[in-house]
């Protein structure tokens, strides 16, 4: 299983982009800590849900470097059929390299990390 490793307790500030886990399904999402509350923040991710996470629930974007697969869809696309490796952030887009040896441009709402908890 995949260990993230966190940030300092309480690192997490307003406005800082996120990995959090989303409740419905229990994977990785990207998003941005819009509140907090002692060791809980608020996360709107960036597929537009927002949900309270604790600590043990977000983890830096940082951490993607670490990640196996991302699963992504094209733009435009409604399923998440696409798996691929993270290559880079710039902004809110993300580069994975595709099986198929190339890179593809997504934006932050169209990967996950499926990562149980």
């Amino acid at each position: 299983m995949l260990s993230f490793r966190r940030k300092r307790k309480n690192a997490f500030e307003v406005g800082d982009r996120v990995l959090a886990i989303w409740s419905e399904d229990g994977f990785w999402y990207a998003g941005k800590i819009i509140n907090k509350m002692d060791e809980r923040y608020y996360v709107k991710f960036y597929k537009g849900d927002k949900e309270w996470r604790s600590l043990a629930q977000v983890n830096s974007l940082s951490n993607l470097e670490k990640v196996k697969a991302i699963h992504y869809r094209q733009k435009n696309t409604p399923r998440f059929s696409l798996l691929g490796k993270f290559k880079k952030l710039k902004g809110e887009k993300l580069t994975v390299l595709a099986a198929n040896a190339k890179e593809e441009v997504i934006d932050m709402r169209d990967f996950y990390v499926e990562e149980k908890i």
